[in-house]
């Protein structure tokens, strides 16, 4: 097995918070370049809406959709499960690159202030949660984990 064999994501679904700016969309686009079947985008603000999402579903001719969602609420992260789920049937990865770890790790937190990975199921056989952020290299908040 290569390198880059273990960096392909074909066929999987994918949900990216905070994916229609920076480090969220870089990583919205990189899981379509890698063979993502299917991608949720997600952002708290309407402005930017589908945008990235079009884009991504036009350059790398897969299904991405946009959900508008705020984390700092736990019904709009069960929203955005439950709603990929619907469209696409399972959840394989979820990238949480939109929330800030200053309100606990994902063993801790509250589900009222939870960000979307702590309601998250995996599938059966398992699944990948990746928590990221910018400010995490200059220590904003405490260890993911």
């Amino acid at each position: 097995m290569t390198v880059a064999s273990c960096n392909r994501m074909d066929g999987k679904i994918c949900v990216v918070t905070g994916a229609t700016q920076g480090l969220g969309a870089a990583i919205a686009r990189r899981l379509a370049a890698a063979g993502a079947a299917g991608l949720v985008v997600t952002r708290r603000h309407a402005a930017r809406r589908a945008h990235v999402a079009r884009e991504i579903a036009e350059t790398h001719g897969i299904w991405a959709h946009f959900l508008q969602a705020d984390f700092a609420h736990v019904e709009d992260c069960r929203m955005v499960i439950a709603e990929t789920d619907r469209l696409f049937g399972r959840i394989d990865v979820l990238v949480n690159a939109g929330a800030s770890t200053a309100r606990g790790t994902i063993l801790d937190t509250k589900p009222e202030i939870a960000s979307p990975a702590r309601p998250t199921p995996l599938p059966p056989g398992g699944g990948r949660v990746v928590l990221c952020g910018a400010g995490l290299s200059y220590g904003d908040g405490p260890p993911a984990l």
